[in-house]
Formats: structure tokens, sequence, C-alpha cells
């Protein structure tokens, strides 16, 4: 067997091809010898960081291996209920159905996470999970419930003055009133993403509040 210390290095790299953008793909050695660790006796911890790893590599490129693998490690961290990683592999594989236009699918695992981090009382959580979910029901062209999880999720980022979270709870909810044709409310919205993003010096967000406030008008 190979040692700890081989198989933490070889975890490592697999977030650092993910950080570069390289896809997986099927001849890939070192996503071998991460899958050839998933055989051995090694602790949970590696095996959960190990599929974590593969997982991630997959999500641009196969989706349906991806998400193979985000519920091998659900089922690591649900064992050891560690509920804040629960949430976030809830949230990983609700983005993968989502990628893959499965919006039920996608929704379900969604509020999944958001039930968890209800339950750790976490806002920051909370507040992402109600932005993914408000996406869900855009995408869907529900208008009505995903303006209540933006809602929510606004909430829940100004709870503890999470000023890049408000940011972009408000794009999202600007972006529902126009397509509701509510366009001073939605420059109203995209006006407060504009100033939060120049004092948060976010060039890219800037510019595109100032494109949302000119589509509006």
């Amino acid at each position: 067997l190979e040692t700890h210390t081989i198989m933490l290095k070889r975890i490592a790299l697999v977030f650092v091809l993910s950080a570069l953008g390289i896809q997986a793909t099927q001849s890939n050695p070192h996503l071998d010898s991460l899958k050839a660790i998933l055989s051995t006796k090694a602790h949970d911890t590696v095996i959960y960081q190990v599929l974590d790893g593969l997982a991630s590599a997959y999500s641009d490129s196969a989706q349906n291996q991806s998400i193979y693998y985000w519920r091998q490690a659900l089922e690591i961290v649900r064992k050891r209920r560690d509920r804040p990683k629960v949430a976030y592999v809830y949230s990983r594989i609700g983005q993968m159905l989502l990628e893959r236009g499965e919006l039920e699918e996608s929704l379900e695992e969604y509020k999944n996470a958001l039930s968890m981090y209800q339950y750790l009382d976490d806002h920051k959580g909370m507040g992402i999970s109600n932005n993914d979910i408000g996406l869900v029901y855009r995408t869907w062209g529900r208008y009505d419930e995903a303006l209540e999880h933006y809602l929510k999720a606004l909430a829940n980022f100004q709870s503890i003055n999470l000023e890049e979270g408000v940011g972009i709870a408000s794009n999202n909810l600007g972006q529902i009133y126009f397509y509701r044709d509510d366009y001073d409310k939605a420059i109203q919205i995209f006006l407060r993403y504009l100033n939060t993003s120049k004092k948060n010096n976010n060039l890219r967000a800037v510019a595109g509040a100032s494109n949302n406030i000119a589509a509006t008008h």
C-alpha cells in the first residue's frame, strides 16, 4: 500500500488540475492513481478527499461520473455525521444535476443542502442554498418561486453582513424583476449591486451591473 503522505500528495494534484481547468480524461494517469486508492483500506478521510477530487475533476467533462463520485462521498460524510460536508456534497450534486437540465432532481438536492445548513444555523450556507434554489426556479421559468428564494438569500447574507453575497443576491433579484417587466424595480436592485461591486473593487461585477442597468433602460 502507498503511504499516507503519497496518497495526500496525489489528492492535492487533483485539486491543482481542477484549479487550472484541466479536465479529466479516460487516459489521465494521475486520476488513475487516485482511483486505485479507492480499492485500498485507506482512512475514510483520505477516501473522501479522493472522491472529492475525482468528482471535481470530472465535473466539466463527465457529469455522470462526477455525480457517481459525489454520491460515494456523501455516504462517507453521512456515516461520519459530518454535517457541513454533507451540505456541501448535496450542493455539488445539485449543481451537476442542474447543468444536466434535471431540474426536479437538482431542486431536491439543493433543498437537502438548505435543510442541513438550517440545522447548522449557517447563514452563509443558507444564503448560498437559497440562491441555488432560486437559480433552479429561474431556469424553470417559475419566477415567483425564484424571487422568494432570492429574497431569502439576500436576508441570509445581510444577517451576517456578507457584502459579496448581498451583491450576488441583489443582481439575481434584479434579473427576476427584469423578466417580470418591473423595470424600475430592476434598476433599483441593479444599482445596489453596482454600488456594492464598486465598494468591493470587483470590476467584473461592476461591468455586469452596468450592462444590466443599460439593458433594462
